[in-house]
């Protein structure tokens, strides 16, 4: 369970050290991953990127410092789910990739046995509407994404450990509460029979249209929630045709539906996870939004804690315009700091925090700067060339404004020097702040 004291240490915690973000699009599907935290950070004193606004929970999952945005009630699709995305990368720029975890519709068929409460991890994104027709059949022509190689290999370490007895049924039940049982209805129709608003046989206690029921064999509670690997349909509007969900699941592979995941995989590399609330088809299936939900947090927190390998391993993408946001939102604060300090000891406190954040802010860019000049060095395609050096440039000019800003600061050191007497205990502090300036300005 989530501790929601402060931890001791979180104070010297850089926001350049949390590397995993974790995307909620509904309320109901956030209620139950902030369970996962083992320890919840203050994120008070957070320094946004500009116009970013989102809400966020920051803390530890497992070894990893995860982000997790706070949902805003009644604003979904796939551009809300890219904001969110991109605006967190404008407050948390060194994310190496996110998760999105929420519910999904399922797609079950002869091979997949996936069932209410199950939970699928997307090898594949796949933009299933945005397609055309040629001689060989249909065909995808938006990008099919797939998840970065240090979440494929902890799929297949989870798999393993699945494999060899870990209870996931256990798991959810000691997380969740007597309120949040799980449901104990779960009726597959066959896909010729449609949803009837006023006397659908989904909506009655007991079944009533038997031979529209689609056989299944009970499963024992040991294997109550099982965990499938495929394809993620993805689209703007929801899946709600059981035949046309067959007809994608047979053509494409998709093991289930969604509605944000391409959008956010289209520009940062991301896991989708979904637990299944429903089956595609028009029928309701009450109770089971939030049990899916749990069920979906439950198994992304075990694949984080098979992940052995440093995150800060994997690439960094944050986009020029993300980096731009985020140093926009720090000269912001920086300033804004300084008008508030109320005597020379309490700008001295400010103006050498604001120097650790610059200093910090200017190595990221450094980092970006270096692994696109490599990129460009070995580029032989000239767009692909000339797109690299336009992000170089933009970086650098980047670098200028952290500069520039860190000149003013300079500028207000030598005020305070000038202002105090010489030999006297602020005067010395002064004098070593604008040697650090100096030397970190040499570098």
């Amino acid at each position: 369970m989530s501790r929601l004291k402060p931890s001791p240490h979180e104070a010297t915690i850089s926001q350049l050290k949390y590397l995993i973000g974790w995307i909620c699009i509904h309320p109901s599907e956030y209620y139950e991953a902030v369970k996962m935290f083992d320890e919840i950070h203050d994120s008070t004193r957070l320094i946004r990127g500009r116009d970013d606004n989102n809400s966020y929970v920051i803390g530890r999952i497992g070894d990893h410092l995860v982000v997790m945005n706070c949902p805003a009630s009644g604003i979904y699709g796939q551009s809300r789910a890219a904001n969110i995305a991109s605006d967190m990368r404008s407050t948390f720029p060194g994310i190496r990739f996110m998760l999105l975890v929420g519910t999904g519709g399922g797609a079950p068929s002869n091979k997949h046995d996936i069932r209410l409460g199950d939970v699928v991890y997307g090898t594949q994104v796949i933009p299933y509407q945005k397609r055309k027709v040629t001689v060989d059949g249909d065909e995808i022509i938006s990008r099919i994404a797939t998840p970065p190689a240090i979440l494929q290999s902890a799929m297949t370490r989870l798999e393993s450990k699945l494999r060899q007895g870990l209870a996931l049924h256990e798991t959810i039940e000691n997380i969740g509460s007597p309120s949040l049982s799980r449901p104990t209805q779960d009726r597959l129709y066959s896909a010729g029979y449609t949803h009837c608003a006023s006397h659908c046989d989904c909506l009655s206690a007991k079944v009533q249209a038997l031979g529209s029921i689609c056989p299944r064999e009970s499963r024992n509670r040991e294997d109550s929630v099982k965990v499938h690997q495929g394809g993620v349909g993805s689209a703007e509007s929801a899946m709600k045709d059981a035949c046309r969900r067959d007809e994608y699941a047979g053509l494409l592979g998709i093991l289930c539906y969604e509605t944000e995941a391409h959008a956010i995989m289209e520009t940062v590399s991301c896991l989708t996870v979904c637990g299944i609330s429903e089956y595609c088809d028009g029928h309701a299936y009450d109770g089971w939004h939030a049990y899916a939900s749990l069920a979906a947090a439950v198994c992304t927190k075990e694949l984080l804690c098979t992940i052995t390998d440093v995150a800060s391993r994997c690439p960094l993408e944050v986009t020029p315009g993300e980096l731009e946001r985020w140093l926009q939102g720090t000269r912001e604060e920086v300033y804004r700091s300084i008008r508030q300090a109320t005597d020379s000891h309490d700008e001295y406190q400010i103006i050498d925090r604001n120097i650790e954040i610059i200093i910090e802010r200017y190595g990221l860019v450094h980092e970006v700067v270096s692994s696109k000049l490599y990129l460009l060095r070995s580029q032989v395609d000239p767009e692909n060339a000339r797109q690299l050096s336009d992000s170089v440039a933009a970086m650098k000019r980047l670098q200028k404004d952290l500069q520039n800003c860190v000149n003013a600061l300079r500028d207000r050191v030598d005020q305070q020097v000038e202002r105090h007497p010489k030999g006297s205990e602020m005067y010395e502090s002064w004098k070593l702040l604008r040697n650090r300036i100096d030397g970190w300005m040499r570098w």
